[in-house]
């Protein structure tokens, strides 16, 4: 995989339905700009629609292409802000406020 992921600039999770999807904060720690389907739960937290990437409609072919133009026609330097604004969003969460957020539910 770490091939394929310094050979990219984008993550893309075109998924119909990704209850979580891990990945998609994995992917904004490492300062990447987004696109993900309103239907991945996980890009609720970590996509800012425009700021550091786009959301597209699950089972739209029109809406992904869509979002695949807006990437294609952004500047490399406004990608790269994207991915820094990504990199900022993923740092809200981390090991401590996810231990901090179990030890409070474990209380209550």
């Amino acid at each position: 995989m770490k091939k394929f992921i310094a050979d990219t600039g984008v993550f893309i999770l075109p998924a119909y339905y990704e209850h979580w999807g891990v990945v998609v904060h994995e992917f904004a720690a490492a300062g990447f700009p987004l696109i993900c389907s309103t239907t991945t739960s996980a890009a609720t937290k970590f996509l800012n629609d425009g700021k550091n990437g786009y959301f597209h409609q699950p089972c739209s072919v029109d809406s992904l292409v869509e979002v695949f133009m807006k990437i294609m026609l952004t500047p490399t330097e406004k990608l790269v802000q994207m991915g820094t604004a990504s990199a900022e969003i993923a740092s809200t969460i981390t090991p401590d406020t996810w231990c901090d957020t179990a030890i409070e539910f474990l209380q209550n």
